[in-house]
């Protein structure tokens, strides 16, 4: 996958990805992964943990 693209239900956008910019290219591999299991965790959790990314 190109590093500044986003994959939504199996088609690729040239939108930039904040996250993917964020992590290595390794990171963000493993968290592509993970990413179906992110509905599971609060939406207050998930914008804690980016606040303190960012």
């Amino acid at each position: 996958m190109p590093r500044h693209s986003t994959q939504v239900n199996g088609s690729r956008s040239a939108k930039p990805n904040m996250l993917e910019s964020a992590v290595g290219e390794t990171d963000y591999a493993s968290l592509a992964r993970c990413a179906q299991y992110a509905q599971f965790t609060p939406g207050y959790v998930i914008r804690a943990i980016w606040a303190g990314l960012q």
